[in-house]
């Protein structure tokens, strides 16, 4: 401001054109300006800013005195000034525009003293107090936060080069990385230094992606402290500020999550050692009710065939005066027939012969028993006459599917159930659909649930899932997904 008020005042410029550049740079200007004659100490010329500040007009402030305008102006502050400007220095004394009643705050303003040729005068720049204070209160409370967030706040450029250089980096920096801000505003590179080879690849390429697409950078890795031997694992978050072609700049915070992802390591390995504890289960309980089964086919059945073999024959042996007799052996006769039966049933209950036809007959016969024993409508449609799964496949689809008609024929009150069993690329998809009255999400969370978990562990258990939820209009579906391994798809 100094150096145009000096070219502006140079001799060689006309006195109209002069008038119209000074005119020009008040009306524009939304700063105080004040320009006074330093021989009469009056005011020549004042910006829109400062006389809408005043509530004056520019003639009712040339009748008056810096000292009716401001404070701390008196003629040692003038003399000061300029003697600075005599001795070839460019001084510059701090003043306050005295606070009219209707001012929020004072102005503090910054008078310097000019001189060209002939022509001196004093110029006094100024901003308001209230935007001083408020930047300062802003800059304190930022600092404030700053201070508490645990983690580094940093602002950084990255070049076309994808070289990072760093223009602010909080005290965390230290705590984070064991190096000092100064050390890093230094010496940038060290930061990429302390990223592991493994992990460096992948940092330059989301710092390259974020910066040329302009978008927020988001990137997990581990870095190594030297000094504390140690290796941390931090997350760097920051959003895009601006840029151009040469460069763009980053605002963010890097957090150290080592413990988080220790944590969440410790969590995985926990449910996958509970998911092989539920698979160990499921398929001991499938081998034990194997093994009960051909127990009871074999020895009970056995049992029951010599005990019918020994009534026919005792019955071969009587005569017909024996007639009491023969009724009764008759009637042990039927009651081994239905213990038969029974045997057979609860065998089958056990281990299902029917799983020997293969999954999509098995499916399909559960279909046609649901809707005999209930009467209820039961659609089955699969893709394949044939779909090969393993055994442990095939008795988890077994099971789920038997589970699910279970539900429905006690609580779903549906009057159709659709059973949809397909080969879909390498997958083996079962979806059961009825059109009851559903089920609500506090039902599939209550402790009790264990035959929906059931269902749930039996999937997980043959890294398959299992989702229970409402159907496309109403009622309940069940979908499972069980992948297939190379060799059943051969």
């Amino acid at each position: 401001m100094v150096e145009h008020m000096q070219t502006m005042a140079s001799p060689m410029a006309p006195p109209d054109e002069l008038e119209f550049w000074l005119s020009t740079l008040f009306n524009v200007s939304g700063k105080e300006i004040y320009i006074i004659d330093a021989h009469s100490l009056r005011f020549v010329q004042a910006s829109a800013s400062a006389l809408k500040r005043l509530r004056l007009s520019l003639p009712l402030l040339r009748e008056m005195s810096p000292q009716d305008v401001f404070s701390r102006v008196d003629d040692n502050t003038l003399r000061t000034v300029m003697q600075a400007h005599a001795d070839q220095h460019q001084a510059c004394v701090l003043i306050e525009r005295i606070k009219r009643p209707f001012d929020r705050d004072s102005t503090e303003l910054r008078l310097y003293y000019a001189k060209q040729g002939k022509h001196e005068a004093l110029l006094a720049l100024g901003h308001d107090q209230a935007t001083v204070h408020a930047m300062h209160d802003s800059e304190e409370r930022f600092q404030a936060i700053v201070a508490n967030i645990p983690g580094l706040v940093f602002q950084c450029r990255v070049g076309s080069d994808n070289r990072i250089q760093f223009d602010y980096l909080s005290q965390g920096c230290k705590a984070l990385l064991g190096l000092s801000p100064d050390e890093l505003y230094l010496v940038p590179e060290r930061f990429v230094s302390l990223i592991l080879v493994d992990d460096q690849m992948d940092f330059i390429t989301s710092m390259r992606h974020a910066a040329s697409e302009q978008l927020s950078w988001n990137w997990e890795g581990r870095i190594w402290i030297e000094a504390w031997q140690d290796i941390k694992v931090i997350n760097l978050r920051a959003s895009f500020r601006r840029g151009n072609a040469e460069e763009v700049q980053f605002a963010g915070i890097m957090n150290n999550i080592t413990e988080s992802k220790r944590e969440k390591l410790e969590i995985e390995q926990s449910h996958a050692r509970l998911a092989e504890l539920s698979a160990h289960l499921v398929k001991a309980r499938e081998e034990e009710r194997i093994h009960i089964a051909r127990e009871i086919h074999d020895d009970l059945g056995g049992n029951l065939s010599a005990i019918k073999i020994g009534l026919m024959s005792l019955k071969n042996k009587l005569s017909g005066e024996q007639a009491p007799v023969l009724q009764q052996l008759e009637r042990l006769s039927m009651v081994i027939d239905q213990t038969f039966e029974s045997v057979h049933r609860i065998a089958s209950d056990l281990r299902p012969d029917i799983l020997e036809l293969g999954i999509v007959a098995a499916i399909e016969w559960q279909a046609r028993s649901f809707e005999q024993q209930m009467e209820t409508t039961c659609d089955f449609s699969c893709n394949q006459e044939h779909i090969k799964v393993s055994p442990e496949q095939a008795i988890t689809l077994f099971r789920i599917c038997q589970e699910a008609l279970s539900n429905i024929a006690k609580y779903a009150q549906a009057s159709q159930v659709d059973i949809l069993l397909q080969l879909r690329g390498d997958e083996v998809v079962l979806i059961i659909n009825d059109d009851g009255i559903g089920i609500s999400p506090e039902d599939q969370l209550k402790q009790n649930s264990f035959g929906l978990r059931g269902m749930m562990e039996r999937a997980a258990a043959v890294n398959g899932s299992c989702a229970i939820g409402p159907g496309v209009q109403k009622g309940t579906r069940v979908r499972v997904t069980l992948p297939l391994s190379a060799q059943d798809e051969s």
